[in-house]
């Protein structure tokens, strides 16, 4: 407890020169310090360490915790070649629908082109099945060949009824070497 006597007025070097201004109030001693716990024959003692309990509580936690991150990090290692694979599937069928619908809508000659080379028209394309990528001559593109294509054309007319316009619906399938399959629709019609 502070006691009246260990308080001292003292004039301010600031301004003021009359009573209760410009002093400045201090005390004379020090204030207690307030202990954290009292040890053996009275000392007041600081402890700073932990208990061996809580030593093991926070490897357990830290252990549980570590362990979550870890399967975050080896889920997304694992699949982080998903969206390549989805990207090149992709970019493969979107030039094969490219190629196709470039083709004729009739067939200027007779049916019947033996190798994807001839093919003129996009009727000719039906039922191609390609086990590898290969360009529109046939040839195969290098580190391509675990992916398969496979392409379908159906006759699809469009348009109201009696007002109805001749088409063509052609669908790329593409398969990555994951086993993941891609397709990709298109429609042609006579212009």
């Amino acid at each position: 407890m502070i006691r009246r006597d260990d308080i001292v007025l003292s004039p301010s070097p600031l301004t003021g020169e009359g009573r209760g201004e410009g002093e400045v109030c201090a005390i004379k001693s020090p204030l207690p310090s307030i202990p954290s716990r009292q040890g053996r024959g009275g000392l007041f003692v600081s402890n700073a360490g932990m208990t061996l309990i809580e030593l093991v509580v926070a490897m357990v936690v830290i252990s549980v915790a570590l362990a979550g991150i870890m399967s975050v990090i080896n889920y997304t290692t694992l699949h982080s070649a998903d969206p390549v694979l989805r990207h090149q599937s992709l970019a493969i069928a979107e030039a094969y629908m490219e190629e196709i619908a470039l083709k004729n809508y009739i067939d200027p000659d007779a049916d019947g082109e033996g190798s994807r080379a001839l093919f003129d028209d996009v009727d000719d394309y039906n039922g191609l099945s390609e086990s590898g990528v290969h360009d529109q001559n046939g040839n195969a593109i290098g580190g391509l060949e675990n992916y398969s294509v496979t392409v379908s054309v159906a006759p699809q007319n469009y348009g109201p009824s009696g007002a109805e316009v001749s088409g063509l619906k052609i669908a790329v399938t593409v398969t990555d070497p994951a086993g993941e399959s891609l397709a990709l629709t298109g429609y042609r019609a006579n212009y």
